[in-house]
């Protein structure tokens, strides 16, 4: 499935919630949806931040594939190109106030891998399910 989205925190919570009612049709645990939602939240949420600096009108793409097997999504924006090797989690030491997006998501997500394209930046992030992710 493929969304486009504004680059503001409102289109981002509505999407957010039409996405969790999704992955409760799956029937996965309260903790596994967090999670998911936690990861794509941060990832969101780091590229109105850092790419888009907070512009409201922006466009983001996302294209979901969910399954009983795995979650996985593609989060395109059209902002300056930013090198795949400044893209790391922090250390645990290091971790201040802000700044966890990158740690939580790679934590919580079996695949992340950020990428440059022709017209700005893809992250692909994938959670594989297992037996107690399901309710």
């Amino acid at each position: 499935m493929r969304y486009t989205l504004k680059s503001t925190f409102e289109e981002v919570h509505n999407f957010e919630n039409e996405l969790e009612k999704e992955l409760d049709e799956l029937e996965l645990t309260k903790r596994t949806m967090f999670n998911i939602r936690l990861a794509f939240h941060e990832a969101i949420i780091n590229v109105i931040q850092h790419t888009y600096k907070f512009s409201n009108d922006k466009q983001i793409n996302i294209d979901i594939d969910l399954s009983r097997e795995s979650f996985e999504c593609h989060i395109y924006d059209f902002g300056e190109k930013v090198s795949p090797d400044q893209i790391v989690p922090r250390k645990r030491n290091e971790i201040q106030t802000n700044g966890l997006g990158v740690f939580l998501y790679s934590k919580l997500m079996d695949e992340v891998e950020f990428k440059n394209t022709d017209t700005g930046n893809l992250l692909r992030m994938k959670k594989y399910f297992k037996n107690t992710d399901f309710t």
